[in-house]
């Protein structure tokens, strides 16, 4: 059978007929697995957020907003919000739940990274254990590498104070100036919003400024120039499959130290040889969590590639947002609920050589680039920009001209969003060059939105 049809089966046969909570901060966070979940047969839905939105759910479903009101740009404390708030349930979502689901039936399902066991009775839906979450953060991780034995750059954990980071950072600077990475006291930490480059007085007061509120220890290792890169891997009952290696798309600013993540990308590939080293590095960490955690279901291991090597900075024990989007473009195929199944225990016949096989060819024969980017503002209206792509970049296309590329500008989550939609991208940029290209040709305004930030390049 197909990897398709495989997924299929295992999954209609779990979901159909089952009431469904969808959990989210916004509508269209708890709608991501919806048209899924309703080819595959489940259903009826009841949708709870914390937040108000627009949602891509068709047609109606019931909904409860706990908080209603805008979002804060902050959505790592906001989503501890959510789950807080599903922690300890008010009456206004215990009647709610208890009208939809009289007899306990239904799955809670929501955001991989959103730490909600069960609500209510109702189990979740591909819940993670307390081992899952504990190697997601980025203070603890380095204990994997080394007790691996596999290369990683030193490292001090300190408590989040002034002298200690100060310590730490000039013990390791290796003359860039050192990268600070907070715990997860607060909540997931995602977004890069909680890691900062610290290169001068400046930086390092804005550091102080994000971290010292948020966590109470803080991760500090030297800054290494080149390119943020994941891998991606599948621990199953019978092994490891392992994928090929994605570009994070971060933006660098170099005044303020902040880093900017803005999608993934792989369009640009790095040799055969580094290829091999990284996926033998992401074997050994997923086997290692398969035979010693009992560990289950997608993971990603983030780092940088330099001219001396790949270097990890953080593993994602959960479903992540570069495997959201390579099923995206297999016609959704639903591994977002698969891997949720797996983590269930189930799909235990799964071929891991089968997944292997299908996802590498999918990203060798078809370029990803989800590009996108929080903006300071909202506009008054909404832009789009038409472009066109050259051997040089991007330029913007003349009047009358169909654009197989467009940059737009509107409404965020909080505050405004850039996209760049490429309808087929090119082979040998970064995704960071895209989107920077395509800010250059737009002009003003949006060339304004991300002025002195950096894409990083990759290693020569």
């Amino acid at each position: 059978m197909t990897l398709r049809g495989t997924l299929h089966a295992a999954l209609s046969a779990a979901v159909t007929g089952r009431p469904i909570v969808l959990l989210g901060r916004l509508p269209r966070d708890a709608d991501r697995p919806l048209p899924s979940l309703r080819r595959l047969g489940a259903g009826p839905f009841l949708r709870v957020t914390l937040r108000q939105g627009p949602h891509g759910g068709g047609p109606v479903i019931e909904h409860i907003v706990l908080r209603p009101g805008p979002a804060p740009p902050d959505f790592v404390l906001d989503g501890a919000e959510l789950e807080r708030e599903l922690a300890e349930p008010g009456d206004l979502l215990c009647r709610a739940v208890r009208r939809f689901d009289p007899d306990g039936r239904a799955w809670i399902v929501g955001p991989g990274h959103l730490r909600c066991p069960a609500l209510l009775g109702r189990p979740r839906f591909g819940a993670r254990r307390t081992i899952d979450l504990a190697l997601e953060d980025k203070t603890a991780i380095d204990s994997v590498w080394a007790e691996l034995a596999l290369p990683h750059l030193p490292t001090r954990v300190v408590p989040t104070l002034p002298h200690a980071l100060d310590a730490a950072a000039r013990e390791l600077d290796q003359g860039d100036g050192t990268v600070w990475a907070g715990d997860n006291s607060s909540g997931w930490e995602g977004g890069a919003l909680a890691t900062r480059w610290v290169h001068d007085g400046p930086s390092r007061a804005r550091a102080l400024d994000v971290l010292t509120p948020r966590c109470r220890t803080t991760r500090v290792m030297p800054f290494q120039s080149g390119l943020p890169v994941s891998i991606h891997a599948w621990c199953l009952a019978r092994g490891v499959a392992v994928l090929s290696p994605m570009e994070m798309v971060v933006l660098r600013h170099p005044g303020t130290g902040a880093f900017r993540f803005c999608g993934c990308a792989t369009t640009w590939t790095p040799g055969q040889d580094t290829t091999h080293r990284m996926r033998r590095f992401a074997h050994r960490v997923a086997s290692h969590l398969r035979q010693h955690h009992g560990y289950r279901g997608a993971l990603s291991i983030d780092g940088v590639l330099t001219r001396k090597g790949f270097f990890p900075t953080e593993l994602n024990a959960r479903f992540p947002a570069g495997l959201s989007r390579l099923a995206r473009g297999m016609d959704d195929l639903p591994l977002g609920l698969a891997d949720g199944l797996i983590r269930d225990g189930g799909l235990e016949g799964l071929s891991p050589a089968l997944m292997q096989a299908v996802l590498r060819a999918q990203l060798a024969h078809a370029p990803l680039a989800w590009l996108h980017s929080p903006a300071p503002r909202a506009p008054s209206m909404a832009h789009a920009i038409g472009l066109q792509w050259t051997d040089r970049g991007f330029r913007r296309a003349t009047p009358g001209e169909p654009a197989a590329t467009t940059l737009s500008w509107g409404p965020g989550q909080s505050g405004g969003a850039l996209r760049l939609r490429i309808l087929a991208p090119p082979r040998g940029w970064t995704g960071g060059q895209l989107l920077t290209s395509a800010l250059r040709a737009a002009g003003p305004p949006l060339s304004r939105l991300l002025d002195k930030w950096q894409a990083a390049q990759p290693p020569e």
